[in-house]
């Protein structure tokens, strides 16, 4: 590892502290919670007698599970959700519309402290606002919007979202499926870093987002093989350009099945703190 990013390695049975409003954004704990969720997924799996483990599912059922490790420690996990920042055309009271739904970034999970936390979205007050013009209620509107802006911030039953915590999750194996059939994976080596730089390029991008992460879930042959292609996979990142901190790293046995006898998970923080000062 480079000076300054040798990964921390996380233990699945450490206990998750309670009580700290600020620890869905601790990548050790995060991990922790997510390895927790992993964990009982495949005792479950083993207490059934089936013949497909974790590395059979896909990547949104893989979202599920690090999901329910997350609402396990209790945080708040909301899946599939609107990236915060509106593009600049879009901002201005004048401009022509408000962006689609689908033209907008989605992130794969979002933590907030609590359950009862959603993450606020920036665009819904602009919506009411617009779609209170040329009525009754355009100036409370858009008094409203402003007293958000530039006063109170956001209603307190809404997790700001510099508040947050935003994760873009990808899988990938030494042996995948393929139409329901595990085979030697040919693009394992690409799918272990070019997914994953996509992602943290694009929560970096997003100016509102201070706590940012990628997640990366691989099945591999051992843990020896985790660690080495892991260690590569920093480097990597680094060599993007990408501004990370030292990512933490962890994993469970699994059964081998059909040679994948490791589930090793990344997580990768971006260094986003200096806009906590904006």
């Amino acid at each position: 590892m480079r000076p300054g990013h040798d990964a921390e390695r996380i233990d699945p049975a450490r206990s998750l502290l309670s009580g700290d409003e600020a620890a869905h954004t601790d990548p050790a704990r995060v991990l922790g919670a997510m390895l927790l969720g992993l964990q009982q997924a495949e005792a479950e799996r083993h207490a059934e007698q089936s013949p497909l483990g974790l590395d059979a599912l896909d990547e949104t059922d893989l979202h599920a599970l690090l999901a329910q490790g997350a609402r396990d420690a209790g945080w708040g996990c909301f899946r599939e959700v609107f990236y915060p920042s509106v593009a600049e055309a879009f901002t201005a009271m004048d401009a022509p519309r408000l962006p689609r739904d689908s033209e907008r970034l989605r992130a794969d999970l979002v933590l907030t402290p609590s359950p009862d936390l959603p993450p606020l979205d920036p665009l819904l007050p602009r919506r009411a606002a617009r779609a209170a013009e040329g009525t009754l209620f355009a100036d409370l509107a858009r008094q409203e919007l402003a007293h958000q802006e530039l006063a109170s911030g956001p209603p307190a039953a809404l997790c700001p979202p510099r508040d947050a915590t935003w994760l873009e999750v990808k899988c990938t194996g030494q042996v995948a499926y393929a139409d329901g059939v595990p085979r030697p994976n040919p693009r394992y080596a690409s799918e272990l870093v070019a997914g994953p730089a996509q992602d943290l390029a694009k929560l970096a991008g997003d100016p509102l987002i201070v706590h940012g992460m990628g997640v990366l879930v691989a099945f591999v042959r051992d843990e020896r093989t985790a660690a080495h292609d892991l260690g590569v996979f920093t480097h990597r990142l680094l060599d993007r350009g990408l501004d990370i901190a030292a990512p933490v790293i962890g994993g469970i046995p699994i059964p081998d099945r059909v040679g994948n006898a490791w589930c090793a998970v990344a997580l990768v923080p971006l260094r986003l703190a200096s806009r906590l000062g904006g």
